[in-house]
């Protein structure tokens, strides 16, 4: 991963996730071993981020697809990417937090198999928030 590719990363989270802060190029270079990403030459299409939570459990973060890339496949290609090393890392459970206004992402994630754990409302953003999680064979 370049600088560039980081920026790209760091603003097509920044704008498709709505984070309370904001994620910088470092920021992405400085986890570069724990995001992966597609690219079309010189444009990223999109990218995916995994966190070790539990010995048992992983997150899978930040899934987005840049827009002229979507509904081609990439973010279910991010996602195989991401249960990939979730089950690298030796984690049986998959986890993520979606949006509830973000209905490409909540359709993505059921269709592969999550199931919604709990429904809440971030009371900093005033986000409804859905937490999903799969269960992953080793």
């Amino acid at each position: 991963m370049n600088e560039s590719q980081a920026n790209q990363i760091a603003t097509l989270i920044n704008k498709q996730n709505m984070l309370d802060g904001t994620l910088s190029a470092a920021n992405i270079l400085q986890h570069k071993d724990t995001i992966f990403f597609y690219a079309d030459g010189d444009v990223v299409i999109g990218s995916v981020k995994v966190v070790r939570v539990q010995w048992y459990q992983a997150e899978v973060k930040y899934l987005s697809v840049h827009l002229d890339y979507r509904r081609k496949g990439w973010g279910r290609k991010l996602l195989a990417e991401a249960e990939a090393c979730v089950r690298g890392m030796g984690a049986l459970v998959a986890q993520c937090t979606v949006r509830g206004d973000n209905l490409p992402s909540i359709n993505l994630f059921l269709s592969s198999g999550y199931k919604e754990t709990v429904t809440f409302t971030n009371p900093e953003s005033g986000n409804r928030v859905h937490v999903f999680q799969k269960e992953l064979k080793p």
